[in-house]
């Protein structure tokens, strides 16, 4: 199990703990639904401690749909990025790699340099002349213990100079190369930075619109039942179709048409909060996601939008012809605790199809749609 490390007892203390835990909730015991209470008995995801706990506080079963949810928010994987960022990740990590062994090498070498020095410096010390006391007609130049001369050791220091100079060159030319190699490898790095950032921009944008794509919307959304589930939060999610948009497409042009889907985009954009998500979900689709947003804020939110819309008649600018107005109908559903996203979803989508069977241009939420008040 990721993250943890626990000795023998203490597993399987906790181990008896989350088989209780599962036996008191009448949940099956699979691995995942182990590793799920497992992990709360220990205290090892604060995060999930905290969804978990909302969910009992809340009385709120732990279905088998809900359990699967949970696994897969705090379990299980991501995601694994397209084969062309994986290989652009691939090409930057090994650029670092290098830069490190560059860097190593320069460690090794520098090392290096320094014992040369020290065997110079120590080679050198017999040879020193002592110039308080220069050799006179009274003083001649005496030998040491090994029989050399003060001239012959005086004569040996130029050759050590040499080759001290000669060390010197060769380290100041290998710092040389290697300050080349790591200004050619931060440039790489950089556009390769820049490469990955891009491609993985246009792998989650819409180039129509600007707006973040499908994709985005459900990691954003992943996130934003996790947070719910740890603090108690509520989280509302709409589903948004342009009316008759395929008449209009048939009437005035796919031009005209791409024309309106911008504009639907940026007035939804401009009716948001940073927090919010507005994604376009596919041809006339488009989805909100509203964290810590109650259905009734939700609701009013969309309200602005629909009527920001429905305000605003279009007109062709080449032909100054006005081609009417942009509504959308829209389906509100807020997130129950530990749902599957994708039930969630559906919901949203239900509630929008009784918007559209109602008359469309309107705004309509599960509540409406469950109670029959739609169309009244």
């Amino acid at each position: 199990m990721v993250g943890l490390d626990h000795g023998v007892a203490e597993a399987n203390s906790y181990a008896d703990a989350a088989l209780a835990r599962l036996r008191q909730a009448g949940v099956p015991t699979t691995p995942d639904n182990f590793e799920i209470f497992y992990a709360y008995v220990a205290q090892a995801n604060r995060e999930l401690v905290r969804a978990i706990d909302v969910l009992i506080s809340n009385h709120q079963p732990f279905t088998a749909e809900r359990l699967d949810e949970i696994h897969r928010i705090y379990f299980t994987a991501k995601g694994c990025p397209g084969a062309q960022l994986a290989e652009l990740s691939d090409r930057v990590e090994a650029t670092l790699r290098d830069a490190a062994a560059e860097l190593g090498q320069v460690a090794d070498t520098t090392h290096a340099f320094g014992g040369r020095l020290a065997d110079l410096q120590a080679e050198a010390r017999p040879h020193a002349i002592n110039s308080d006391h220069p050799p006179t007609a009274d003083h001649p130049p005496h030998a040491d213990h090994s029989g050399e001369s003060a001239d012959a050791r005086a004569a040996a220091l130029p050759r050590l100079v040499e080759r001290l100079i000669a060390e010197t060159r060769q380290m100041a030319g290998h710092a040389r190369a290697v300050s080349s190699n790591l200004t050619q490898q931060r440039q790489q790095m950089e556009t390769l930075q820049s490469s990955l950032e891009e491609m993985r921009t246009a792998a989650e944008t819409d180039q129509l619109t600007g707006l973040p794509n499908r994709r985005v919307l459900e990691r954003a959304l992943r996130a934003a039942a996790a947070q719910a589930m740890e603090v108690g939060q509520e989280v509302s999610v709409a589903m948004v179709d342009i009316d008759h948009f395929k008449a209009f497409n048939d009437t005035h042009g796919h031009l005209l048409g791409d024309q309106v889907l911008k504009l639907v985009a940026k007035v939804m954009r401009g009716e948001l909060r940073e927090a919010d998500t507005v994604a376009r979900w596919g041809g006339e689709e488009f989805a909100l996601l509203l964290p810590a947003t109650d259905l009734e804020t939700a609701q009013e939110v969309c309200e602005r939008v629909r009527s920001h819309l429905a305000g605003r008649r279009l007109t062709n600018r080449q032909t100054g012809q006005t081609v009417g107005r942009v509504t959308v109908s829209m389906g509100l559903a807020s997130y129950a605790y530990g749902e599957p996203l994708d039930t969630l979803l559906k919901r949203a989508d239900t509630s929008l199809y009784a918007a559209k069977s109602a008359g469309r241009n309107r705004v309509t939420t599960e509540a409406e749609e469950t109670a029959g008040l739609v169309g009244v």
